[in-house]
């Protein structure tokens, strides 16, 4: 069974979701447990009248009409800029994020210091920016050891150590163009 992501119209949950604001900007809401934030949501965005709707009113029944609600939602939010609502939001005190692009991600301040963005010397090319690790260990800390390797560099290597190949084979193998 293939493994799939849930389109974001299609999520259970309407209140851990990202929705897209004026400026073209996204932000990601992330209200668990849904109904203790659920009023106060509709407070937020100017939603009240919704916020007692057989429809909307608990987490099942959100889950429920989760396409109805995000079209909402996605309606809604997108009548302000990701600034403005990132203030409405902080104001009323619930959990949610701007989506950073990648630039100002690479530029973040946190990443910068966790080193999910860091540098390397490149023999070619010198210092480069790059992803790093996304989690650390304290006895076995991660690190760039070296460049990723150029298209076929190891092929020889790989052939002859793993699959036990001599330099007959990989000759034979290059003039019928397999390599």
């Amino acid at each position: 069974m293939p493994i799939t992501s849930v389109d974001r119209k299609s999520q259970w949950n309407p209140l851990y979701n990202q929705y897209q604001c004026a400026d073209g900007r996204w932000i990601a809401i992330v209200l668990l447990p849904p109904d203790k934030y659920w009023p106060a949501l509709c407070r937020a965005i100017g939603i009240e009248q919704l916020e007692k709707d057989s429809r909307f009113s608990s987490m099942n029944a959100r889950g429920s009409n989760a396409r109805e609600l995000i079209a909402i939602l996605d309606e809604r939010l997108a009548t302000k800029s990701s600034e403005e609502w990132s203030a409405i939001l902080r104001a009323h005190g619930l959990i949610f994020g701007r989506i950073n692009t990648v630039p100002e991600f690479a530029a973040d301040p946190q990443a910068v210091a966790n080193e999910y963005v860091t540098s390397y010397e490149h023999p070619l090319w010198g210092k480069v920016r790059v992803a790093g690790f996304p989690v650390g260990y304290s006895e076995t800390p991660c690190r760039i050891r070296r460049e990723a390797p150029e298209f076929g560099q190891h092929t020889e290597e790989v052939l002859m150590e793993v699959l036990g190949c001599t330099w007959d084979d990989i000759g034979r193998l290059k003039e019928e163009e397999v390599i």
